[in-house]
């Protein structure tokens, strides 16, 4: 890794991951607030349920924006130095090792934010003040070991799953996702990490806002009295909650990331990507020709996705049609988009495809000449 490749991540991970972690807790604390309430029948009144809702704003904002850069260059650095961005296993490391850094700011700001929360009037210099006084610093890491527990798991299963995501997607279309892609793939992966590790979500809310419970005392209590189901008790709205706050963080950071760290030709739908277009049509397509009863030509000129719209059309009479629609379209000869009835000759096709993707003078040609290929 180069100094300037260094100097782009350093740069890339501190602004786009401190502006998805605001974007993402000044859009949804006035909903966290709510929730904090409810939590706390026996201290908070109801009738001031929806009042001063971004009490206690400012710690969340001082916290999300330095831990979300501090999760992202830790992130980023660990697999750029292991030079495998796409493997699973450097994902959940590099997950893991962020999660252990952000969480160092993370825990002071989510303990002094659930304070004010909860005690409305007062400013959060005397919250700090308070809590300093009263339980030392330690308390301002009161549940950091829990809390690495539940974000750790959570970070390993849904990181990798969100670059997993984006490179499967990335390929099958032949070009880089967009921000709005990139945010619902994070969505995704978020709520299925979410049901995951409910357990230890269960675990991290009983103990996190209690000064006087330590975490395997709460395990302890959750069994005695309400039993091994208690533990999974919420996971509909806690996965539906992270699926909303995961699109809106992976959609700030990708948003962040493509205005100004990345060249906006790459994010084009007409993009054309010989390595990815390569990948997915000599691995995918030739499995999907072998079944169909319609073929394409498959010509390295034409854009992927007039495969796909062409695919969608179920085979019915306008066929021809939709064929000299997509040429007029895209600026194709028709002699580019046409169809085979033959299995003989689709099966003829699709070897002599096999052929030509895996000659690598074609593909050099391709790589060479690919401002030509768009």
């Amino acid at each position: 890794m180069t100094d300037i490749d260094l100097l782009e991540t350093v740069q890339r991970s501190l602004i786009s991951g401190s502006l998805a972690g605001c974007t993402v807790d000044l859009l949804l604390y006035p909903i966290d607030t709510v929730k904090t309430r409810l939590q706390q029948k026996a201290n908070f009144h109801r009738r001031f349920l929806f009042s001063s809702l971004y009490s206690g704003v400012g710690s969340a904002m001082i916290g999300s924006g330095p831990s979300s850069a501090i999760f992202f260059l830790s992130y980023n650095l660990i697999k750029q130095t292991a030079n495998s961005s796409s493997s699973s296993q450097v994902s959940m490391i590099a997950a893991a090792f962020g999660e252990t850094c952000a969480c160092l700011v993370r825990v002071p700001t989510e303990v002094i934010k659930q304070r004010a929360q909860v005690n409305r009037n007062l400013r959060l210099s005397t919250i700090v003040r308070s809590c300093l006084r009263d339980e030392g610093l330690s308390g301002l890491y009161r549940g950091y070991f829990a809390t690495l527990a539940r974000e750790i798991p959570f970070s390993m299963i849904q990181y990798p799953l969100w670059e997993f995501f984006k490179e499967y997607q990335s390929i099958k279309q032949a070009y880089p996702v967009s921000p709005w892609q990139g945010a619902l793939c994070g969505s995704i992966a978020g709520g299925i990490a979410a049901s995951i590790t409910t357990p230890l979500g269960r675990l991290i809310e009983h103990s996190h806002p209690d000064a006087s419970s330590h975490f395997l005392q709460v395990i302890i209590n959750i069994l005695k009295t309400e039993g091994f189901s208690a533990l999974y008790c919420g996971v509909v709205p806690r996965t539906t909650w992270i699926s909303i706050g995961g699109f809106v963080y992976f959609g700030a950071f990708e948003f962040v990331t493509s205005s100004f760290f990345c060249n906006k030709s790459e994010y084009e739908t007409d993009k054309f990507r010989p390595d990815l277009q390569l990948e997915y049509l000599s691995e995918e397509l030739i499995k999907k020709c072998e079944t169909s009863e319609i073929i394409l030509e498959l010509h390295l000129r034409i854009p992927t996705k007039i495969k796909f719209e062409f695919r969608k059309n179920k085979f019915q009479s306008n066929r021809r049609q939709l064929a000299a629609t997509l040429s007029n379209q895209y600026h194709l000869p028709n002699r580019h988009v046409f169809m085979k009835r033959t299995m003989a000759h689709l099966h003829e096709k699709s070897n002599l495809l096999h052929e030509r993707l895996t000659d690598k003078k074609k593909i050099d040609y391709v790589k060479e000449h690919q401002h030509e290929l768009k």
